[in-house]
């Protein structure tokens, strides 16, 4: 099983997220439970009867997308090579990952999604090497100024080129 780097009461903790939960509770399932009522049902599982179903299919919902963000994650240092990173800074990407799943429908512009994109374009300049890592034998690389060749060997020279 793959490691998740957040829990519902994480998301819930980050930014005072309840308010939002209870928003996606009455959005999609009908009850409208308040963010306290969110946060004590996520704690400890007690809900009123009138309430039980939706704030567990919420949580429900929380959990899957957590879960599917860690494997995004997951899938993402796979790219990366053999790095390590900060539990703290794995728990802040989980959650803003999770977060842009549970709101899906969000236009290009919105915070939360653009705060997941920028954690997987991180990903990406990890991954081809344009972030340096503390990896020991990571390569240097410098910036690129212009066009770069692949190989060493001579291609074009002044009598390759002549009467062009």
């Amino acid at each position: 099983m793959n490691p998740v780097y957040c829990t519902p009461i994480d998301l819930i903790a980050y930014a005072n997220q309840a308010r939002l939960l209870s928003q996606i509770a009455s959005a999609d399932y009908g009850q409208v439970p308040t963010a306290e009522e969110v946060l004590e049902y996520f704690q400890t599982g007690v809900a009123t009867p009138d309430k039980a179903v939706s704030l567990q299919q919420v949580k429900d919902r929380v959990e899957q997308v957590i879960s599917n963000s860690a494997s995004e994650i997951n899938g993402l240092l796979a790219l990366c090579g053999d790095i390590t990173l900060p539990a703290a800074t794995l728990t802040t990407i989980n959650m803003d990952l999770a977060m842009a799943r549970l709101f899906e429908s969000l236009a290009d512009d919105s915070q939360i999604k653009r705060q997941a994109d920028r954690w997987v374009a991180w990903f990406d300049k990890i991954a081809t090497g344009k972030i340096p890592t503390n990896k020991p034998d990571a390569p240097v690389q410098a910036p690129s100024l212009g066009a770069e060749t692949a190989s060493t060997d001579l291609v074009f020279s002044e009598d390759t080129l002549n009467g062009y």
